[in-house]
């Protein structure tokens, strides 16, 4: 009795093992599935032109811009080089010029007083993404130098997600091919997506001559790459498509 029962457990274990087998088999003839996968959206950076003093500042995390709209302003301090253009004088005479060959150092001093001495240039700095802000360091009185980020700007009404596919999965996917995308902060609802873009690695698009030579030349001691692929979802703008937020696709080969 008690050699029966052996029998008939070791028997389930054996085809519960296969059942298992066959779904992970069938699983992965239909379907390129990963969790490797965030919530994404297109961002704008809002930077100053040049170096000055900050004079306005308009706007907070939170805040929704449409291209154009003025976030600040920014009083510029001149250049040596704005100096040259407003006044070309100074670098077009011929006196000018003989003294440019024979003393640069005083020609240079003349720009540098005089772009001190000039007033200072007001500069819009306008939002170039319709959406909402994510993040700003921007305030009145703030000294920047030329490039300083003042404000992050987001998409969030067209959320996207990129997924990270193994490269050797990445000749079964093709844009616009069916997704089922599930957030893992709302695992009860599954979105419908399609496979928009294909073949950025690493932030560099990626050509299909690279991913064949990648192929032709072996796995053995190399680490598997990723090739992020971006997919467009319908209805993704609730409350839980917030870029940054971890995601499961599943490609419908």
């Amino acid at each position: 009795m008690r050699k029966a029962i052996l029998l008939s457990l070791s028997f389930l274990i054996v085809v519960g093992a296969a059942a298992a087998g066959v779904v992970t088999w069938v699983h992965h003839e239909k379907y390129i599935s990963t969790d490797n996968a965030k919530v994404s959206a297109d961002t704008a950076t809002v930077v100053v032109p040049k170096s000055g003093l900050v004079t306005k500042w308009s706007v907070e995390v939170g805040d929704t811009v449409e291209v154009g709209d003025k976030l600040g302003y920014e009083a510029a301090q001149a250049t040596e080089e704005d100096a040259k253009t407003k006044d070309p004088r100074l670098a077009a005479s011929k006196a000018n010029q003989s003294m440019r060959l024979r003393n640069p150092s005083l020609m240079k001093a003349q720009l540098a007083l005089k772009a001190k001495t000039a007033k200072p240039e007001k500069i819009s700095l306008p939002s170039t993404l319709d959406g909402t802000v994510i993040g700003t360091s921007g305030q009145k009185g703030l000294v920047v130098a030329k490039g300083t980020p003042l404000a992050l700007i987001a998409d969030l009404k067209h959320p996207y997600i990129v997924a990270y596919i193994d490269e050797e999965d990445i000749e079964d996917v093709d844009k616009g091919q069916e997704v089922d995308v599930t957030l893992d902060a709302d695992k009860g609802e599954t979105f419908t997506g399609t496979v928009d873009e294909i073949g950025y690695e690493a932030g560099n698009k990626m050509t299909q001559q690279a991913i064949d030579n990648k192929a032709s030349q072996g796995n053995k001691d190399r680490e598997t790459q990723r090739v992020p692929v971006r997919i467009e979802v319908d209805e993704l703008d609730n409350q839980f498509a917030i870029p940054g937020l971890n995601a499961t696709v599943k490609i419908h080969k």
